[in-house]
């Protein structure tokens, strides 16, 4: 098999380079089959500390780990591992942290003894499992409530107030607007089917919309539990009526 990799490397960084690249990510490499043992991140010198280990571990010390073992026969053989420097230049720890936890993720049989930062959480899986673990729940329609579907583009044209796109003017008959009235004391905004805005509203806070043959309501933004409640929940539905009621 070919051997890549027979430059000399360096043991450390020139003076002013640790400032210039910041923190960044790393991967050693094995130059005699090209494979990618270990991931790490780091500032100043750091990527040159696992050869330096390896060496003193030649000395006598004893091998910590398997990643020293395989630089120590990388050694042996003449060589020396691949410093591949994969990110630098990130503004702070905890960014590196993220960027290193990805790379660790995309590299099988490394000798980290510890997956990345966040992998549990944040690490590879399929898109289905994320739609699984990700998906909101269903909005609860047990209590009175008006659901009113809005788009982003209404939204948009009033300059992102929720508010002032939710509250006028829908069409509403008699018989709607008179139970409205009298038991729905919240407005749901609906957005993409998410809920994005909800509204306590008093008892005959809806009223004729003035000039046209339509009404909206005056209220103010609901409590947090009533939010909690409700919002970036999924009301999915199909009816093309912008208006819905529910509880009643």
């Amino acid at each position: 098999m070919r051997e890549v990799g027979m430059n000399k490397g360096i043991k450390g960084f020139s003076a002013g380079v640790a400032e210039e690249i910041g923190y960044y990510v790393y991967r050693l490499i094995d130059p005699r089959n090209g494979h990618t043992f270990y991931v790490g991140k780091g500032y100043g010198d750091r990527v040159f500390v696992h050869m330096k280990n390896a060496v003193n571990a030649g000395k006598g010390e004893n091998k910590e780990s398997l990643k020293t073992e395989i630089i120590s026969d990388i050694i042996e053989h003449g060589l020396k591992p691949l410093h591949i420097i994969h990110r630098h230049g990130i503004k702070d720890v905890e960014t590196a942290h993220a960027i290193e936890a990805a790379v660790i993720d995309a590299f099988p049989n490394l000798t980290n003894e510890a997956t990345g930062h966040g992998s549990n959480r944040f690490g590879p899986a399929t898109a289905e499992q994320l739609n699984e673990r990700h998906a909101p729940d269903s909005i609860p329609t047990d209590r009175p409530v008006v659901v009113i579907k809005i788009t982003r583009r209404a939204i948009d044209k009033n300059d992102g107030d929720i508010y002032k796109t939710v509250r006028a003017a829908w069409k509403m008959s008699d018989r709607r607007l008179n139970t409205v009235n009298s038991n729905a004391h919240h407005v749901l905004a609906v957005c993409n089917k998410i809920c994005i805005g909800v509204y306590a509203v008093p008892a005959d806070g809806w009223k004729p919309n003035p000039g046209r043959s339509r009404f909206e309501f005056d209220g103010k933004e609901a409590d947090d539990e009533t939010i909690d409640r409700y919002v970036r929940k999924v009301f999915d539905s199909t009816s093309q009526w912008p208006v819905r009621v529910f509880g009643f």
